[in-house]
C-alpha cells in the first residue's frame, strides 16, 4: 500500500505531465491511503480550473465522475487528532504548508509511526523532502 498525497492523484483524473507515472504506479499497487480531506483538495483544484476556464466543461465534467470513481476505492485516515498532532510538529520541522504537513501526519499514522513500511506518492517538491526527512520511501523523484 501506498499513501497517495494529492498532488500524485490529481494526473489520475485530469491528464498532466505526471498523467502516465501516475498510471503506473497505480497499475502496481491499486490500494490508495489518502488523508480525510484530500477529496476536498482534488474537488478545489477541479472547480478552480473550471472557474478560470482552464479546462472545459466537458472535461470537468468527466474529471468530476473519474475522481468520484477513485473516492470510492481509497483507504481513508480519519484519526483527526492523531494526525493534528503529527501536522504541529511537522510544521516547525519541515518547511511545509499546512494542508501539505496534515498529508504527511496522516501518512505517519496510517504507518503507525513506521515510514519504512509504506510508500509515499507525491510530485510536490518540498513535500517530497520532507517525507524523504521523516522516512518514507518516495515513489516519484
Amino acid at each position: 500500500m501506498k499513501f497517495w498525497d494529492t498532488s500524485a492523484i490529481v494526473p489520475l483524473f485530469l491528464e498532466e505531465k505526471n498523467s502516465k507515472q501516475a498510471y503506473e504506479i497505480l497499475s502496481q499497487d491499486t490500494q490508495m491511503i489518502v488523508w480525510s480531506l484530500t477529496w476536498i483538495e482534488c474537488h478545489s483544484v477541479l472547480a478552480r480550473l473550471e472557474r478560470e476556464k482552464l479546462i472545459s466543461f466537458k472535461k470537468f465534467s468527466q474529471a468530476r465522475e473519474d475522481l468520484k470513481k477513485l473516492e470510492n476505492t481509497w483507504i481513508v485516515v480519519e484519526q483527526l487528532n492523531w494526525v493534528q498532532k503529527r501536522a504541529e510538529r511537522l510544521i516547525y520541522l519541515h518547511v511545509l504548508h499546512a494542508a501539505d504537513a496534515l498529508q504527511l501526519a496522516a501518512a505517519l499514522v496510517a504507518c503507525e509511526d513506521r515510514p519504512v513500511n509504506m510508500d509515499f506518492v507525491t510530485f510536490d517538491k518540498q513535500l517530497a523532502r520532507a517525507a524523504i526527512k521523516e522516512g518514507f520511501c518516495l515513489v516519484i523523484e
